[in-house]
């Protein structure tokens, strides 16, 4: 139904408003604007589908011998895997800190932060949209730990790209190269 796609995609819609309107401040690196046309993408593969039954998620039923489509599961690691990174570069502009350790750790933080976000409003929705069908409206499919797991995993991906960033970046003391003089 449209009005289900619509809300699946109401984080969508915000985002790219968002980044519409700070492109030119955040100045983003083609990698991160990638980075995030692929996660959105994935997801609008879902949200077209209903997560419960992409084709994907299908296929991999046997591998994992589960009733159960995992194509959100995919999606959540792919949160962290493919988001953290615009948001290391994010912080990294935003803040004066070291380029090297605290965008990372903050990334990281704002990463967990938008996963459990994520999990609280979809639950809200569902609690005020359709409580009758409950867990089944937000594609828990049946697992009352749904929420934890999607966020877990959002963690798990979110690591990929954090230790690429730690050390791909120049350390603070290698950042200065002139010498400080004291007075």
């Amino acid at each position: 139904m449209m009005a289900d796609w619509l809300l699946e995609n109401l984080l969508v819609f915000l985002l790219i408003v968002a980044m519409s309107a700070t492109w030119r401040q955040l100045n983003l690196s083609a990698t991160s604007y990638m980075l995030l046309v692929v996660f959105l993408a994935i997801h609008e593969w879902g949200a077209h589908h209903k997560y419960a039954d992409v084709p994907l998620g299908e296929w991999i039923k046997p591998i994992f011998q589960t009733n159960r489509n995992h194509f959100d599961r995919i999606v959540h690691f792919s949160f962290g895997l493919l988001l953290t990174w615009p948001l290391c570069k994010v912080f990294a502009h935003l803040t004066r800190l070291a380029q090297r350790w605290w965008p990372a750790i903050i990334a990281l933080f704002a990463n967990l932060a938008f996963s459990a976000l994520y999990e609280m409003l979809e639950f809200a929705v569902s609690q005020i949209v359709a409580p009758e069908i409950g867990t089944e409206f937000v594609g828990a499919q049946g697992d009352p730990w749904d929420a934890e797991k999607d966020m877990a995993l959002a963690l798990i991906g979110a690591l990929v790209p954090l230790v690429i960033w730690i050390f791909t970046k120049p350390s603070a003391s290698s950042q200065s190269s002139t010498p400080q003089n004291s007075i």
